[in-house]
C-alpha cells in the first residue's frame, strides 16, 4: 500500500498487512509525477 501526505510531502509504503516497508520525502518533481501520472520516478 502507498500513502502520500501532500502537506508534508512524505510518502510511505506498507505491505498488505499494514507493516511499514519504507518512507521518504518526495522532491517537487516526484510529487508532480505522483499526482499527475500516479507513479514516483
Amino acid at each position: 500500500m502507498h500513502y502520500f501526505n501532500p502537506e508534508t510531502g512524505l510518502n510511505v509504503m506498507t505491505d498488505q498487512s499494514g507493516n511499514f516497508i519504507s518512507g521518504w520525502k518526495l522532491s517537487p518533481g516526484q510529487v508532480s509525477d505522483l499526482t499527475s501520472l500516479g507513479n514516483v520516478f
